[in-house]
């Protein structure tokens, strides 16, 4: 059945046509008028929201059949018509008289797209010659129409055809671009016939509106227009214009087509399709009886058959072209090769990707067939959808969506592992393919109405694709940046490379967060380890480093269970930063009683941050206020506590105990407010994870954590540690170097345990941050032959000064970087050489020959001080270490269970 019948007397009731019609014959304003180059145009603004562009030739302009191809006008620089070229279609052809029109006219056409292309109802309309120049402005139009904008639409009055075959393909292909033109032609004028006896190229494309002088009917297949043009023109030698305006102003009269069936005709065997194109024809006055006035010219049955046959050849073609979903099924036996491959990967602690990269099994082959199938398939699809969207904003049915979705994740990482096993460099940029790019955008156009299914979902995170497809061309970057702060000789550089690193990190936490990669990532030949291998040593940022220093942390990955396994603690810079972790921490309280465990907010010396208001909101309930710890003190007690640490060769907590070896002679330094502080962190973490954390791993990486935030390295933490069950002050002696101790006799208490010489200064280095008690380094300063040989004299003076009651006042300290006291860098070895240090293994360092290449390496290269510093650190906290069932969890850090 066609419903041109039906589709005719839409468009003739709407009354848009004897307004087309009216725009072009107007000469009120607000009229805008615009001569060319034998070419002139009009621009009206009419209603609210709607603008008109009439096009008119000068009469002397003359139409002939010549056709020019694209591939020609690109050749002088002239593309505007370019974007409708395919692999499928790269070249069409276009009425060379017209084009040249309007390449003749091209800025003054410019200008006025670029006036009218964001008018919400825009009309374009010419009548006769001038009909093409206003499909081809129409076309240019298209080119600049994004997916939810509103279109042009196109009217044109007895115009002539604009193009061939190919580009009427070109058009069809999106049914929207057909759907902007529509082309009113009374069968009697001979206008829009011109130019087929001339050649068989010309093709029509849109909606063509045949009308008699009351009747009408529609026809989209262009070959039915085609064979219409051709058999309804009764009289070639027409020469009275046709009026048009008459012509539309009786149809939008009449409504709708009477009934031009009255004259005997028997149907009685006749389909549904035969009846509608002979009513179709009735309506344009061609019937039986003018088969009989025109014995020689017109056969009635015949064309009806013909047309009968072009008409379900069209409509069969639009039903199939896009129901891919027997193809979909073969696809989805690819797809189930490339996850038996993924699986076979897995095996072999490899991975697909980088199995596929290293071309390391016979099967990697076949995978290549697979891949290719694939692309070719989904290419095509994306560009059938792009051509065919179903609605405003949605390209694809769910089903073909989340079809390419797994598709692009699946593919895309295979992709990417050929593209730098060849040398290449920045995929995302230079060589992502373009139908990748599409299918994400429709996906993420999908989530903005429905809920996105692969955030954070727990369950069988074994078995998922890693959400974002290009994951691998991310990492395969990273291990490139590392390469290059191997080789770097550039601080700017250096700093790039960094700043870069630090947010791939960030990146991949992120999606580990919200378990959104593949736990493949960690099988141990994967491109993923090799870059923590390389980066783990220069790592910035604690959350990943933390996550990755345990492979058991893998395991609870993939069964869903690390993320939030236990509370969210909170440790922020000193100051300001605390109030920003606050901030954050009362956001988070939100997700209390949602079965998630609270946050714990700690922070140290910071600010104010509401009003009374704000304190009892957060204390009417007591499980919110118990989410934060806040640590205020006159003086800073945390430095020299945590950086005393370092040399305290049993990393298990006995320092806490009261009474013990916390009251040996050495420790007393140690500021009693940070024994209570980690006690109070200690308190917090049992609320949480009730004998889970000990104390030592709180002392472990609050050290780690103090040094980060002070602007030193950062260095992944090994946890499960277990605390002493012994705290004895005479075992401390045995352990501890003393500030009075030579440098050989500290360096052999250092190398008995593994360390290095270089280690070893690099340890000493934390002296860059905290202060040293008078009574540690007395002996020196008031030894007048001690202090001119190695103390600066007016530095020695000074510290005579600060230290001048230290025999009755035993708190009197000094820094020990009179430069840079509240930062950790490598200024506290430049200050040795001038003779700035505190206590005599300061001085005894520089003055060793041993040690002394140390100091003046790290003077001078503060990243070799951190990269040794981290290592050495990591390694100190490894000493002496109780696990399994050595030691205990102890319930309160201030005493033994």
């Amino acid at each position: 059945f066609s419903c041109g019948l039906v589709q005719a007397s839409l468009v003739t009731s709407s009354g848009l046509l004897p307004r087309a019609w009216n725009f072009i014959t107007s000469l009120d304003e607000p009229i805008v008028s615009q001569v060319g180059n034998g070419l002139f145009w009009k621009v009206l603004h009419g209603e609210p929201d709607l603008t008109v562009v009439t096009f008119e030739v000068k009469p002397d302009f003359d139409l002939k059949p010549g056709l020019i191809s694209s591939s020609h006008l690109k050749e002088n620089n002239f593309c505007h018509f370019e974007f409708l070229c395919t692999k499928k279609i790269p070249v069409f052809s276009v009425n060379s008289s017209a084009v040249s029109l309007f390449y003749e006219n091209r800025e003054k056409l410019d200008e006025l797209k670029c006036k009218i292309n964001g008018s919400p109802r825009l009309i374009v309309t010419g009548h006769g010659l001038g009909g093409p120049i206003a499909s081809l402005f129409t076309l240019s139009l298209l080119d600049s129409t994004g997916l939810g904008k509103k279109r042009p639409l196109c009217i044109t009055f007895g115009s002539p055809l604009v193009g061939d075959k190919k580009l009427q393909e070109a058009i069809s292909r999106n049914p929207t671009w057909s759907s902007c033109f529509l082309h009113v032609v009374s069968y009697k004028d001979p206008l829009p016939k011109r130019l087929k006896p001339h050649t068989s190229a010309y093709m029509p494309f849109g909606t063509f509106l045949f009308c008699s002088e009351i009747y009408t009917t529609c026809f989209e297949n262009p070959e039915s227009v085609l064979e219409l043009l051709v058999s309804s023109i009764h009289d070639q030698n027409q020469v009275e214009p046709i009026d048009y305006g008459e012509i539309v102003g009786n149809l939008y009269r009449q409504a709708t087509c009477k009934d031009t069936t009255a004259r005997a005709q028997n149907w009685t065997h006749c389909n549904s399709m035969h009846v509608s194109i002979s009513l179709q024809l009735a309506a344009l006055g061609l019937t039986p009886d003018l088969q009989q006035q025109q014995q020689k010219n017109f056969d009635f049955n015949t064309l009806v058959t013909k047309m009968e046959t072009l008409e379900n050849k069209f409509i069969y073609q639009k039903r199939v072209k896009f129901d891919p979903s027997k193809k979909l099924n073969v696809m989805k036996i690819d797809m189930a090769q490339l996850e038996w491959y993924k699986k076979d990967s897995k095996i072999r602690k490899i991975g697909y990707y980088d199995s596929y990269k290293e071309n390391c099994s016979t099967s990697d082959q076949d995978v290549s067939k697979y891949q290719k199938s694939l692309t070719n398939y989904w290419k095509d699809m994306v560009e059938e959808g792009e051509m065919k969207p179903q609605t405003e904003g949605a390209a694809f049915r769910t089903r073909w969506l989340y079809g390419g979705t797994n598709y692009r994740r699946m593919v895309e990482p295979l992709d990417i592992a050929e593209y730098y096993k060849n040398g290449g460099k920045d995929y995302v940029q230079n060589q992502r393919s373009r139908h990748y790019k599409v299918l994400e955008e429709w996906l993420e156009e999908e989530k903005k109405d429905t809920s996105d299914s692969n955030s954070s979902s727990r369950k069988n995170v074994e078995l998922i694709l890693t959400i974002d497809s290009c994951f691998w061309a991310h990492v395969e970057e990273a291990l490139l940046l590392c390469k290059q702060l191997q080789n770097v000789q550039s601080s700017v550089t250096e700093k790039e490379a960094t700043k870069k690193l630090l947010e791939f990190e960030e990146y991949v936490y992120g999606l580990l967060k919200r378990y959104q990669v593949s736990p493949e990532i960690f099988l141990e030949k994967s491109s993923y380890m090799k870059w923590w291998n390389q980066y783990k040593g220069i790592s910035g940022k604690p959350e990943l480093a933390t996550f990755m220093s345990d492979r058991h942390h893998y395991d609870q990955y993939t069964e869903g269970n690390y993320i939030n396994s236990c509370t969210q603690l909170i440790v922020t810079r000193l100051g300001l930063g605390g109030s920003i972790a606050s901030l954050l921490a009362i956001s988070l309280l939100d997700s209390i009683g949602s079965g998630k465990n609270s946050p714990h907010c700690i922070t140290y010396g910071s600010p104010l941050i509401g009003d009374k208001k704000l304190q009892q909101a957060i204390s009417y309930s007591p499980i919110w206020n118990s989410c934060f710890l806040h640590v205020v003190s006159l003086e800073d007690p945390l430095k020299q506590n945590w950086f005393h640490l370092k040399t305290l060769l049993k990393w298990d907590d006995s320092v806490s105990t009261y009474n013990t070896t916390r009251d040996a002679e050495i420790n007393l330094s140690l500021p009693g407010d940070a024994f209570d502080l980690v006690v109070r962190a200690k308190t917090a973490l049992e609320l949480a994870c009730p004998n889970t954390v000990s104390c030592a791993d709180i002392l472990s990486a609050a050290t780690r954590d103090l040094l980060t935030m002070l602007g030193g390295p950062f260095y992944p933490v090994f946890l499960g540690r277990r605390d002493g069950r012994s705290s004895l002050a005479s075992a401390v002696p045995n352990h501890l170097p003393t500030p009075s101790m030579p440098i050989p006799q500290i360096l052999q208490l250092f190398t008995q345990r593994g360390f290095s010489v270089e280690e070893f200064v690099a340890l000493s280095g934390a002296h860059t941050v905290g202060f040293s008690h008078c009574s540690q380094f007395a002996s020196n300063i008031y030894n007048t032959s001690s202090s001119s040989s190695e103390y600066n004299p007016r530095f020695s003076q000074g510290l005579q000064k600060a230290c001048a009651d230290y025999k009755t006042n035993p708190t009197l300290s000094v820094f020990n970087d009179i430069m840079t006291p509240n930062k950790f860098d490598n200024v506290y070895f430049q200050n040795l050489p001038k003779g700035l240090g505190v206590l005599k293994s300061d001085h005894g360092l520089y003055s060793d020959p041993l040690t002394r290449p140390f100091v003046e390496t790290f003077a001078k290269d503060q990243t070799r001080f951190f990269q040794v510093f981290a290592k050495a650190m990591q390694k100190l906290s490894l000493l002496g270490v109780q696990t399994g069932r050595k030691g205990e969890i102890r319930r309160r850090c201030d005493q033994i269970n």
